[in-house]
């Protein structure tokens, strides 16, 4: 099953949030569609300045998973974006604490879950 997107994008004055609904399997299916979409968010003419990427759906990552988390933030910070990740399973902390990434990433251990209403 390929990425789909899911995401919502909130703009307050000049600065923009862009909220990306990550996979329930983030695997080497998903990974390249994923990294497409970052990508095109990141472009220098998009006004985005921060990033979350939701895990609360996701229930599995591999190691395909974890190289791409690697390569948008690289990306993210050669086009001064700031992105957090937030909303893990216990078993996506458990993976990103063994892989030593959680002392990389800027990880919002505040948030159980972000909701979003459309009203």
């Amino acid at each position: 099953m390929a990425y789909t997107a899911n995401n919502l994008s909130v703009s307050n004055g000049f600065r923009q949030v862009y909220l990306m609904q990550m996979p329930s399997h983030f695997t080497a299916l998903e990974v390249r569609d994923f990294e497409q979409q970052f990508q095109e968010i990141c472009q220098p003419s998009s006004a985005v300045q921060t990033i979350i990427c939701d895990f609360a759906q996701t229930i599995f990552l591999d190691t395909s998973g974890l190289a791409s988390l690697c390569q948008i933030f690289k990306l993210a910070q050669k086009q001064d974006i700031n992105l957090a990740f937030s909303s893990f399973s216990p078993q996506i902390k458990m993976i990103l604490s063994l892989s030593g990434l959680d002392r990389l990433f800027l990880i919002d251990i505040y948030t159980e879950k972000i909701n979003v209403s459309n009203n």
